[in-house]
């Protein structure tokens, strides 16, 4: 795959956080206009993935395949999404791929590495809830969320407890931070 253009940098070990962090500090001020993919390395993706992404991704917008719909119960209740309407409500999965638009990666790029405090396990929470308290809303590619298959001996348990609460704390903790941010723009 370098062959035909992929670059690999190496970086600090930020956990899910890396597959866009390095990016915001190293790649941004030299390209500061454009959109960022994120993509899982434990999944399969199809041949026309990216370029099915980028064709529904707006400027302003978050737009992923996989999403759910974002209420005040626990996130095991949270439904898949069945819409491509942007909504701040629509909570974007990045296992099957996301594009975050430049005014979100500046926000993100400004807070520094609050997030290994916050929620180190959690990439989802934290770029959600930026896009939230930044104005920025979130859609899903098609009206029904996608699922690529995931490569079996790489995928590994995500926040998953058994009772499904490890996601609450973690949403409440992320949420709170960055409300915090809202109201102190210059707190860190």
């Amino acid at each position: 795959m370098q062959a035909r253009g992929l670059e690999i940098r190496h970086c600090r070990d930020y956990g899910p956080h890396k597959k866009y962090f390095p990016y915001l500090n190293e790649i941004l001020p030299e390209e500061p206009d454009c959109t960022l993919v994120t993509a899982d390395d434990d999944v399969y993706y199809p041949p026309s993935w990216l370029a099915e992404l980028l064709a529904a991704h707006r400027p302003g917008e978050v737009t992923a395949f996989r999403e759910r719909i974002r209420s005040d119960g626990p996130y095991r209740t949270w439904p898949m999404c069945t819409t491509t309407e942007a909504s701040e409500s629509v909570f974007a999965t990045g296992v099957s791929g996301v594009a975050y638009p430049p005014e979100l990666l500046g926000a993100l790029r400004d807070r520094g590495d609050v997030f290994a405090q916050v929620c180190p396990r959690a990439d989802d929470y934290w770029l959600h809830y930026a896009a939230v308290s930044t104005g920025i809303p979130i859609r899903q590619v098609r009206d029904v969320a996608a699922y690529f298959w995931p490569i079996v001996l790489v995928a590994s348990r995500g926040l998953w407890d058994g009772s499904g609460t490890a996601n609450d704390a973690i949403a409440v903790r992320t949420r709170q931070t960055w409300q915090n941010f809202r109201n102190r723009p210059d707190a860190q």
